[in-house]
């Protein structure tokens, strides 16, 4: 679920130009990862979401365009399964909270947004959290598209991998523990922009969901997806 808002205070961290090394598609890249990792958020990035689009990837139900860019669940499952079967036996879902802000150079706050909030009401079939997947050192967040774009943040991007904070951090935002974050400039705009992946360990409603239980959902998804990866190429 996704909510909005209109304060924080936080310090923000030097600003840099891009938010990160590079970008495959949707998917940018806040840090270098080694050869198989690389390989394997090209797959993600080129083959996730477009092959839960094609109607012959679930023969015994139809999944609606886009479902799995608005589905955490759905797509983190996929990203876990995938990484696993591909030898990241540490690869595993994780509750999160995203947070995303963006201050003018006067530092006031232009606007913020927040998905995966408990405390926020429940909308009907609507699951009140954020999923991300976890593997390594790493933070793998496939449905960004809720969040972006906006007007104060144009060139967010809708799919994000980045190195979580070293285990000595004691960073929090709202009385939970980072686990990433960064910060840029936007290009565009010249907003500070700021956002982070909160800790929420404690909320496994998500276990229960359709999108998770039912795996015949994701199942030649993940076929795929290994099918490539092993290939070499996406």
């Amino acid at each position: 679920m996704t909510t909005e808002t209109t304060a924080t205070e936080r310090k923000r961290p030097a600003p840099t130009t891009t938010y990160g090394i590079g970008s495959v598609g949707d998917l940018w890249v806040g840090d270098r990862p080694d050869e198989k990792l690389a390989q394997a958020l090209q797959v993600i990035a080129t083959l996730l979401h477009p092959s839960f689009d094609k109607g012959w990837m679930n023969p015994t139900a139809y999944i609606p365009p886009d479902h799995s860019k608005k589905s955490c669940i759905l797509a983190s499952a996929a990203v876990r399964d995938f990484l696993f079967r591909i030898g990241y036996r540490d690869a595993q879902m994780l509750s999160v909270r995203f947070w995303i802000d963006a201050k003018d150079e006067n530092e006031e706050l232009v606007k913020a947004l927040n998905i995966g909030d408990p405390d926020v009401a429940e909308l009907p079939d609507r699951y009140n959290g954020h999923v991300v997947v976890t593997v390594e050192d790493w933070v793998i967040d496939t449905t960004l598209y809720q969040a972006t774009p906006r007007e104060a943040w144009p060139n967010f991007p809708p799919m994000f991998a980045t190195r979580r904070l070293g285990p000595d951090s004691k960073a929090e935002w709202f009385g939970h523990k980072v686990l990433a974050a960064g910060g840029i400039i936007e290009a565009t705009t010249g907003h500070h922009i700021q956002w982070g992946w909160l800790d929420y360990t404690a909320e496994t409603d998500w276990r229960t969901a359709p999108d998770f239980r039912e795996k015949w959902r994701r199942e030649r998804v993940v076929d795929t997806m290994v099918a490539a990866f092993r290939a070499g190429s996406a």
